[in-house]
């Protein structure tokens, strides 16, 4: 089950220096183990505490542990430090000479990347607009390349909407609004106690929250999670309800307008539909670039932006009392992949601000080699300068990867320590973990221990050529893979040991608290040993 398993890790040697047998029995989910309960019992509504006699078989099970109303990480140890000295991994490489406009335009963008990061929140705004401009001509004179020179120039590695696709995982958007003749029947509640189709009430002093379906639902730990976000499985919606916890949506595509009575619609179907699936709330996860800036192409988008989820808040907890808004925001404010956000006027016009603490490899800037997903020393600095923008810690939730990233390897010695990678230009620069493919944690650890292939159309036959290894600088496991073409690959993930690392720096910055993207990467059919039960 999430986070009562409870099998203590062996700190007392390094990640790599374990049998892989012994390593089975661990979990990603396992420091949840330490992150105590997130509600106490008096927080339960009366209509809940009923239900659970009437409603055993949508119940969580039972935990050993009591439960506590805050989470604390006090009793974890690790024999990694995690005030080693931070490694931001701020790397610089110029823009592939397509043609000397695109050379000038990379030249111009890596100094104003290095002035960013060196004056960090307090950049003056008109730096961001500049390295954004250098961006979109860099990007447009990529374009012009042909595609036999260079496949990848012109993709985009977002959809129409703003999405980053994921292929690892299903997506889950808020169901289309189902059309009835009878009134009455919009309102059908799912669950045998119809109490539990009511938002919740309470407010938890601290959040465990994660996006993620109700696969292998009857196996969470209900003891520790407040939010799902991105399902609509009735099922979850019961259990959920039934303890306190919220299940919320994703936000249909966004409206950029300047009309009021625009933005007014789509709110109120956005709330029909909401209501009439018994959700509790929204989560906005826009991720195409934007400005700030007065006078940029994209500040007048922002501000419709802004607009929309500010509305959206206010009618939204009229209309559903209980109700939460939250916004997903880049792993730092500071203008990643071109997103220039008001995150200080987004987290305002919102409940709660999910900090996406993954994917900071989305522009390498620097050697292309692979490198983790979600290293320590960056987990803590963006978190830090959402801070220090005047964001409220206890409107902050700690974002954490349950999955990783494939890297194939132009190097092919099966031992090697560093993976080069090719280049797969993103939004101005050569590199990008965009080259990597996705898989969740319980397909990783299911490779490393059983030499089974993550996915079909992966590869036929994998061989793991390397114990699993651990990055210090990062504070990251990660080991090396071969298929039947003898192509070297370097996997790169989070374990137990690194998420708790994080969920440390969550606590020792105050924050509300952390969460997974996402809850169902784990395996609960037991087939796999990315498992929290599976034993030696």
């Amino acid at each position: 089950m999430i986070g009562i398993s409870c099998l203590s890790p062996n700190h007392n040697k390094p990640p790599g220096a374990e049998h892989r047998s012994q390593r089975q029995a661990k979990s990603i989910a396992q420091p949840l183990c330490e992150v105590t309960s997130c509600r106490s019992p008096r927080l339960k509504t009366a209509a809940a505490q009923a239900a659970q006699a009437d409603d055993e078989k949508n119940s969580r099970p039972d935990s050993d542990a009591s439960p506590r109303s805050a989470f604390s990480l006090s009793d974890l140890q690790s024999p990694w430090s995690s005030s080693a000295s931070p490694s931001l991994l701020a790397k610089i490489s110029g823009v592939a000479p397509a043609s000397s406009v695109t050379a000038t335009a990379g030249a111009a963008l890596l100094i104003v990347i290095i002035l960013l990061f060196l004056l960090g929140p307090s950049a003056p705004p008109f730096l961001g607009e500049l390295a954004s401009r250098a961006v979109a001509t860099a990007t447009s004179s990529a374009s012009s390349v042909s595609a036999s020179t260079d496949p990848h120039s012109t993709k985009e590695v977002f959809d129409a909407e703003g999405f980053r696709p994921r292929p690892a995982f299903d997506e889950f958007r808020l169901p289309a609004r189902r059309a009835h003749s009878n009134p009455a029947q919009q309102t059908a509640c799912p669950c045998s106690n119809t109490s539990l189709c009511e938002t919740p009430l309470i407010q938890h002093e601290k959040e465990i929250f994660g996006f993620g379906s109700g696969k292998y639902l009857p196996t969470w730990d209900w003891s520790k999670i407040t939010t799902v976000a991105w399902s609509n499985e009735p099922d979850m919606i019961c259990q959920a309800h039934a303890v306190g916890a919220r299940v919320i949506a994703a936000a249909p595509p966004i409206l950029f307008s300047d009309s009021a009575e625009a933005r007014k619609r789509w709110i109120d179907d956005l709330i029909a539909s909401l209501k009439e699936h018994f959700m509790d709330g929204v989560t906005f996860d826009y991720e195409l670039p934007m400005s700030q800036t007065p006078g940029s192409a994209t500040y007048q988008r922002m501000q419709q932006y802004k607009m929309l989820i500010n509305e959206t808040t206010v009618a939204l907890h009229a209309a559903i009392p209980g109700s939460q808004t939250s916004v997903c925001a880049a792993w730092s404010p500071a203008n990643i992949d071109g997103r220039n956000y008001d995150y200080k006027a987004l987290a305002e016009a919102t409940d709660l601000t999910y900090i996406m603490g993954y994917d900071t490899q989305s522009q390498v800037f620097g050697r292309c080699i692979a490198q983790a997903n979600a290293p320590l020393a960056l987990a803590r600095y963006g978190a830090t300068l959402y801070l220090n923008l005047g964001i409220p810690k206890e409107k902050l939730i700690m974002g954490t990867p349950w999955y990783g990233y494939a890297y194939p390897c132009l190097n092919s010695g099966p031992q090697d320590t560093y993976c080069t990678l090719g280049f797969k230009p993103f939004r101005g620069v050569n590199c990008s973990d965009a080259i990597g493919r996705q898989f969740p944690f319980a397909d990783i650890m299911n490779l490393f221990d059983n030499n089974i292939c993550p996915a079909s159309d992966f590869s036929k036959t994998c061989k793991v050529t390397t114990p699993m290894l651990w990055d210090e600088s990062t504070q990251s496991p990660y080991f090396n893979m071969v298929n039947e073409h003898g192509a070297l690959y370097q996997f790169w993930f989070d374990n137990a040991d690194s998420s708790a690392l994080k969920y440390k720096v969550a606590r020792s910055l105050g924050l509300r608290g952390v969460g997974p993207y996402r809850f169902d990467s784990l395996d609960r059919s037991g087939n796999k040993t990315g498992n929290p039960n599976a034993s030696a």
